[in-house]
């Protein structure tokens, strides 16, 4: 087994399914756990009901977006601001990012999906000058090697607090968490994805590649073409 792996499915709460063959291809040299975004999302709306109270929301990439279209739902109002964080992949390696602007962050709270290394947070953070913000995402890894982590605390550096409804962790490596709007998305647009993810599903990469590509992923491209229409679109209050 080459590791333990998470999937946050933020494909199924927008009408998109990820597709077995997909989940069978990762599933065969990895120990898979597909966690419910919904689920998270909620629990994540009941700690930021208070705290975030008249702060501003910075929305960091897509994953932030999605994190908060579906607390809107719920009816999560804050004012919000989207921070465009691309990651650029060199041989299946993350190598930099690149950020649309600069912002001061300081008095409000950062959004994410997932916090695995801590390195895209920390990456807005320097860019901003804006040290020890809070921050809140759905699902954190709960590795601390990467050298953006703490074991105590916030377990970010540079972030005073960090909010979040559920750690995930593995005692023999590295949790390994995908999103579902990765894999569906851009492991078929970007090779730099699709040679991250075939180190883990290996002589299996093909199968899940023509799987991804045969799904619909409308809302996804709604996300990534067009943010705000994406939580006018499918945000608001159930």
């Amino acid at each position: 087994m080459y590791s333990r792996m998470f999937i946050l499915d933020e494909a199924r709460p927008f009408g998109i399914e990820i597709p077995g063959k997909c989940k069978s291809a990762l599933k065969k040299y990895n120990g898979l756990k597909i966690i419910d975004s919904e689920d998270l999302a909620d629990d994540l709306f009941l700690f930021l009901d208070d705290y975030a109270k008249n702060k501003k929301l910075y929305l960091v990439g897509s994953g932030g977006v999605i994190a908060y279209t579906l607390m809107s739902r719920l009816g999560l109002k804050n004012d919000y601001e989207i921070i465009n964080v691309n990651r650029l992949y060199k041989s299946g390696n993350l190598v930099d990012f690149k950020m649309d602007k600069k912002i001061d962050i300081s008095d409000g709270i950062l959004i994410d999906d997932v916090i695995a290394s801590g390195e895209t947070l920390n990456f807005v953070i320097r860019e901003s000058n804006s040290f020890m913000s809070d921050a809140a995402c759905l699902i954190i890894s709960g590795d601390i090697r990467s050298g953006y982590r703490q074991e105590e605390r916030s377990t970010v550096s540079n972030i005073r607090n960090v909010i979040c409804p559920q750690k995930v962790d593995y005692k023999r490596g590295f949790p390994a968490i995908f999103s579902s709007r990765m894999l569906l998305k851009k492991v078929r647009e970007d090779n730099g994805y699709k040679k991250y993810v075939s180190k883990y599903a290996k002589d299996n990469i093909d199968s899940l590649l023509k799987s991804i590509n045969e799904v619909d992923i409308t809302p996804f491209n709604v996300l990534y073409d067009d943010p705000e229409g994406f939580i006018k679109e499918f945000g608001g209050i159930k």
